[in-house]
């Protein structure tokens, strides 16, 4: 799969926070939203190791999680990303693959009650209907 502009516009985003912060955020808002599932993991192979360290301003890393849906996915996504990040767990044609990579995910112990919160949702939303345990009678 070859580059495409809108990924070194993506990259240009992520490296200009430090220097150049309104014009990584003008950036940011120009992207669209990645159209193929090749365009989905490289925004989070760009986008997930800069929110592993602490570098990008909270406004500009919720400005790249609403491009990036898969990293709003797998960390929390930001105000108003919540539908699209839960309509891209339930996407018909996601691969095998793409699901055990989110359960793998979601098993690693929480960060935060608004990790756990976010995570909670995505499990309820998606798992199967069961009727009450015995050991739990309110479960589900």
């Amino acid at each position: 799969m070859p580059c495409t502009p809108k990924l070194f516009v993506f990259a240009a985003a992520i490296g200009g926070a430090v220097f150049t912060p309104n014009t990584a955020m003008e950036l940011a808002r120009s992207i669209t939203t990645p159209e193929s599932l090749w365009q989905l993991t490289l925004h989070h192979g760009l986008l997930d190791p800069a929110l592993q360290t602490s570098f990008l301003p909270l406004a500009l890393a919720e400005e790249l999680l609403l491009r990036s849906p898969l990293t709003a996915v797998l960390h929390l996504p930001p105000k108003g990303g919540d539908d699209a990040a839960l309509s891209l767990c339930g996407a018909p044609g996601i691969h095998a693959e793409g699901r055990r990579l989110l359960v793998r995910r979601f098993a690693d112990p929480g960060l935060g009650a608004g990790l756990l919160s976010w995570r909670g949702r995505v499990i309820g939303h998606y798992a199967p209907e069961r009727p009450p345990s015995p050991l739990c009678p309110g479960y589900l």
